[in-house]
């Protein structure tokens, strides 16, 4: 059993596969841990600009996430910038 405090406030959002999860939350932060290492592998600060609600991962290192901001972001954690993508929803 592992237990990642890694977010400021409420975590809203998560994801697991083959090992890795991936969390977003009321601190506006994209997360990717690796958890056999119990350590992050990935943040995206101030992913969004209100809360994260939902987080769905697409295909290996692409995630998709959306927020109270009215956007829906294409993530690739093997890219450490910002968003590849961003389309509004309102």
């Amino acid at each position: 059993m592992r237990s990642f405090r890694n977010h400021k406030k409420r975590v809203n959002a998560i994801e697991y596969r083959e090992n890795e999860l991936y969390s977003g939350g009321d601190d506006f932060v994209l997360r990717q841990f690796d958890v056999a290492a119990g350590e992050v592998v990935h943040s995206y600060a101030n992913a969004h600009s209100d809360y994260i609600k939902c987080i769905r991962l697409l295909e290996e290192n692409h995630i998709l996430s959306a927020g109270y901001d009215g956007l829906v972001k294409l993530f690739d954690f093997r890219v450490h910038e910002q968003a590849a993508m961003e389309f509004v929803h309102g």
